[in-house]
């Protein structure tokens, strides 16, 4: 009988316009939301490509003459965007993308 009455009110509030529309509006925002962020993602991806290849011809020209690790001035270490942040940036627009490295020097958190 409790389950009847249970099962009973959640049809009856399954079947109303106000849960429709509000299951609509969520769809639409996460479609819309995941084309701006589609977009951000394509960009920062550039970005990142950019600044590898720059930071990789720097380290190999034959313009710096490097020998070894400790005659470079700093190494350029950086970070790709998660492809995962097309739904969600969460940290990833507000950490840093590049990380300095030397042999004297060890980032610390």
């Amino acid at each position: 009988m409790f389950f009847t009455l249970i099962r009973r009110e959640l049809i009856a509030n399954l079947m109303t316009f106000r849960l429709s529309a509000a299951i609509i509006v969520c769809l639409l925002l996460i479609v819309i939301n995941t084309f701006v962020l589609i977009g951000d993602y394509q960009r920062r991806l550039t970005d990142y490509q950019t600044v590898a290849q720059k930071s990789r011809t720097e380290a190999v020209s034959p313009n710096y003459e490097h020998t070894t690790y400790s005659s470079m001035e700093f190494f350029h270490t950086h970070r790709p965007p998660t492809p995962l942040s097309i739904s969600n940036t969460g940290y990833d627009k507000r950490l840093g993308n590049t990380l300095k490295t030397h042999y004297n020097f060890v980032p610390a958190l």
